[in-house]
């Protein structure tokens, strides 16, 4: 009880954080948590005799209301009017975060196929609005995205443009990244889609501060550096390693990182910082005795470091900690690494509340708290010998790497629905390389001897580290069972696992501590790993893919199929289905159905395949003739089955297919083609009908099928001219539409209407369809 009273800030953050929370699941209105903090404000100084005389209690009571009326305040928006709806209008920004360079779209640094990354975007604060009503001076941050790219404005340049207003989407399917809470944790609510270069017109040029300005030219010097010295691939990951920027990592880069569990290395965090607060100490103990003056050069290097990398959540969080345990000796003040991790919190959710939900912060923070509490704690005892003392650090780097991945488990399992068992491991095997990768990058930049021959010597020794590293990444991402997807855990356990976690007697040694988390961690999952595995009742999900198709159906058993996977949208298997997937603990699919040759229904497969083993993909004659290069690709990972009325799957006897398109000819579009899937599940009968037109939905009424009480609204809507008629043939209850808003045909919606069918479209978000007892039941709403 001793250590704990010595670190009486980390309960002062529990309280505030816990205010954050009850405010963030209760939106009360500023008004009303002012209201509450005032009120008992007012009453813990009136009970008290002297005027700060109050009693614990009450200040923890304080504490709490003010985690309530910060993210009250924080949650406040001046552009009420437009909560809900995408307006043209015209506005006056300052630019805050400028964007790149265009020039760097052309040039040799960025290769052809990666220019459609989107590098075009920028943040600024909306500073007046002209609406029909006149001019609306406010201030509110907004994402404003260019489909072009754009000139490199400054930090503090003025901007008139046109375009596009709309709030920052939340997110509609399940497991799917918020990108709302995202950029609303950075203070950026809204954002602004401009369609041409033309819209914008610089009203004044920079006027921003020379500081910030000058940070961020020599951000943008150091990358085009990088790249153009080191190409695209190596110098986009020294970029993320440096910089914390992996908008210019390639995806599947990003994708061999998030596969072996060591993507943590190069999201720049305290790691990285720690290695340059070391570096820095190192260096000026050489030349400056006076350890004040090394204490504040050392802190206004991390400063400037964290502002060149463009201030970044992670860099922020580990400078403050840095700083504040700097600080702490030169202000008379004992240093405690505990009370410094927990100012540092503290500072940054006074200031950014919402960085609370965001896995980043919850993530860097238990791991630096569980490194430090392993650190201080008891060791085990050392021989005198030179070779045991090596190794018994060897194996306590091990045990706290381990601590620190146990300890991380519950959050990723809960955020990213997958654990890295053996990330521990070789995340310590890896530090070595990623330290002298970081320091030989910090060479090659701001280095005198990376001139000339020294240069050229830096950039070898740099280029071999950067490539075996990248062999070893790929190396340890294809071993088996390198990662686990798993049903998330409920979020009641994971507070009360971190709970008992921190209620551990400080005590323990590090081995007893590396036991106690890895039971409770064992404990934790035992139940919610089989929970995938048993609890799986027929369940179908429309997922919201934008403008394309990609339903999710679980068999009893339970077995997983997806029919279609596809989207106008890019990377949707990586964005939206895989997401999908994760949160649901599915880890393989026993088959995709793939409806016909359009890529909007199959464009996800490949991202699939990738990810997860997949049994087989279905098609029917006509893709595989439109499609032989895709089912040859298909092929070397996984079996491919041509599908027509007679094919009866062993595994999946409850699915009948029809195939219409084979009685027509070959020159016919691709959606009178469609493989359409009827199944039924425990008496209920589901029909699935691709992009179905109409000469293929009459040979389909002579099919004599049965009555269906589920059916896929064909070709997302659009008008066919014998809808009525199939309506009345199927007599379904419900119908499930996978379309953009505006992309359905009025009289289509009229047809349903008529035959009194209630549509379900993904415009609000994932339709969920699942049963209940002997009733299906329909759930559809944003999933925030």
């Amino acid at each position: 009880m001793k250590n704990r009273t010595r670190t009486p800030l980390i309960f002062i953050v529990i309280t505030f954080a816990a205010g954050i929370f009850l405010s963030y699941e209760s939106q009360i209105s500023v008004i009303a948590a002012s209201f509450l903090f005032g009120s008992y404000f007012l009453f813990s100084l009136l009970r008290q005799k002297r005027f700060f005389d109050f009693l614990i209690f009450d200040f923890f009571i304080l504490v709490l209301l003010f985690g309530v009326w910060r993210l009250a305040i924080a949650n406040q928006s001046d552009l009420l009017r437009f909560q809900e709806e995408k307006t043209l209008c015209q506005l006056e920004v300052l630019v805050t975060k400028p964007p790149f360079p265009s020039y760097w779209f052309s040039s040799k640094v960025w290769p052809e196929q990666e220019k459609s990354r989107p590098m075009n975007r920028f943040i600024g604060k909306i500073q007046k609005i002209w609406t029909k009503e006149g001019a609306l001076c406010l201030s509110e941050k907004a994402l404003l995205r260019l489909d072009a790219p754009g000139y490199y404005w400054r930090r503090g340049t003025s901007l008139t443009l046109l375009g596009f207003l709309r709030p920052i989407s939340p997110p509609t399917n399940p497991g799917e990244y918020s990108r709302k809470l995202h950029w609303k944790a950075q203070g950026v609510r809204y954002q602004v889609d401009i369609k041409q270069y033309e819209n914008i017109r610089v009203k004044a040029f920079s006027q921003g501060c020379p500081f910030l300005n000058f940070c961020s030219d020599i951000r943008q010097r150091c990358c085009e550096k990088l790249l153009d010295q080191l190409g695209p691939r190596r110098g986009g990951f020294a970029i993320a390693l440096v910089l914390g920027d992996r908008s210019f990592l390639s995806r599947e880069g990003y994708i061999q990182f998030q596969q072996s569990g060591l993507l943590h290395l190069i999201a720049i965090s305290g790691l990285h910082v720690s290695l340059l607060f070391s570096l820095i100490n190192i260096t000026l103990r050489r030349f400056w005795r006076s350890y004040t003056g090394r204490s504040l050069a050392t802190i206004f290097i991390l400063v400037f470091y964290a502002f060149f990398s463009g201030l970044q959540p992670p860099i922020v969080r580990a400078t403050l900690v840095l700083s504040i345990y700097t600080l702490a000796p030169l202000l008379g003040r004992q240093t405690n690494s505990l009370n410094s991790l927990a100012l540092a919190a503290f500072l940054i959710l006074c200031f950014r509340p919402l960085q609370l939900f965001l896995p980043g912060f919850q993530l860097s923070f238990v791991a630096c708290w569980l490194i430090i509490q392993t650190v201080s704690m008891k060791g085990d005892r050392d021989d005198s010998s030179s070779i045991s003392y090596n190794k018994n650090k060897i194996l306590q780097a091990f045990l706290i790497s381990w601590v620190a991945s146990l300890a991380t488990f519950p959050l990723t399992a809960y955020h990213f629905h997958q654990i890295t068992p053996w990330s521990w491991f070789f995340s310590v095997l890896t530090l070595p390389f990623i330290v002298f990768a970081f320091l030989g990058t910090l060479l090659l930049l701001f280095s005198p001897f990376a001139l000339g021959w020294g240069e050229s010597i830096i950039l070898f020794l740099l280029t071999f580290q950067i490539d075996f590293l990248w062999l070893w990444i790929d190396y340890v991402a294809q071993l088996p069972s390198i990662h686990f997807t798993l049903f998330p855990p409920w979020a009641g356990l994971v507070i009360a696992y971190y709970a008992v976690l921190f209620c551990c007697p400080p005590s323990l040694s590090v081995r007893d501590l590396a036991r106690s988390t890895l039971i409770l961690t064992l404990i934790l999952f035992l139940g919610h790993a089989g929970k995938g595995k048993f609890l799986h009742p027929p369940r179908i999900t429309v997922l919201d893919v934008g403008h394309g198709s990609s339903i999710y159906i679980r068999l009893p058993g339970p077995r997983h199929i997806l029919y279609d996977c596809g989207s106008c949208l890019s990377n949707i298997a990586p964005r939206k289905i895989l997401p999908f997937l994760r949160t649901r603990g599915v880890d393989h699919l026993d088959a995709i159905i793939v409806s016909h040759y359009d890529s909007d229904h199959y464009n996800g497969v490949e991202g699939i395949l990738s990810q997860i083993p997949v049994h087989c993909i279905v098609v029917n004659q006509a893709f595989s003739e439109r499609a032989s290069s895709l089912i040859h690709s298909w092929k070397k990972k996984t079996k491919i089955v041509i599908a027509d009325e007679k094919t009866r799957l062993a595994l999946f006897p409850e699915i009948v297919f029809f195939d219409p398109g084979n009685l027509l000819e070959q020159n016919e579009n691709d959606n009178e083609h469609s493989l359409i899937t009827l199944i039924k599940i425990e008496k209920t009968n589901f029909l699935f009908t691709g992009d179905m037109e109409r000469k293929s939905a009459d040979i389909l009424r002579a099919k004599n099928l049965p009555p269906v009480q589920f059916i896929q609204v064909p070709h997302h809507g659009s008008y066919l001219k014998n809808t009525d008629t199939l309506l009345k043939l199927l007599s379904p209850h419900y119908a499930l539409l996978s379309a953009r808003r505006n992309f359905p045909s009025s009289k289509t919606l009229e047809s349903y209407k008529k035959a009194k069918v209630t549509i379900f479209s993904t415009w609000e978000g994932a339709i969920d369809i699942y049963k209940e007892g002997e009733k299906w039941k329909i759930f559809q709403d944003h999933f925030r």
